[in-house]
């Protein structure tokens, strides 16, 4: 019988590879002989599946890793791309895109449910 498949594992093993990838290019000197794989595709990748594991981790502190690594991320290749190479510093959590979306699906529910506008923005304040 088929193990069934477990999205937050995935999740925390893809974040796990995607680290390692950033390590190998960081340190076998493929970054500065102009690989672009860091910027252009892993911490893309990394913000990504920090985005995913927030919204469905089970455990308060494992989602507050994940609201951290993806804007480190999101600066990083930043800081590749304009090479200004500033290390990331102060990093700003913000609200992920998938959280915003859940949440003006529940205020649109509750507009076909006959409730005004103002009573479902009371009732669901998106993020």
């Amino acid at each position: 019988m088929a193990k069934e498949f477990d999205e937050l594992e995935y999740t925390r093993d893809r974040e796990i590879k995607t680290l390692l990838a950033i390590q190998a290019h960081a340190t076998d000197g493929s970054a500065l002989e102009g690989c672009t794989c860091l910027q252009g595709k892993h911490f893309y990748e990394l913000e990504n599946n920090s985005e995913e594991g927030m919204t469905i981790a089970d455990r308060e502190k494992e989602k507050e890793f994940y609201a951290k690594m993806g804007p480190f991320a999101r600066q990083a290749r930043k800081a590749i791309v304009d090479q200004t190479w500033e290390f990331p510093k102060n990093i700003i959590v913000e609200k992920p895109h998938a959280l915003v979306i859940d949440c003006e699906k529940k205020i649109e529910k509750c507009l076909l449910q006959g409730h005004t506008e103002e009573e479902c923005l009371l009732k669901y304040p998106c993020p």
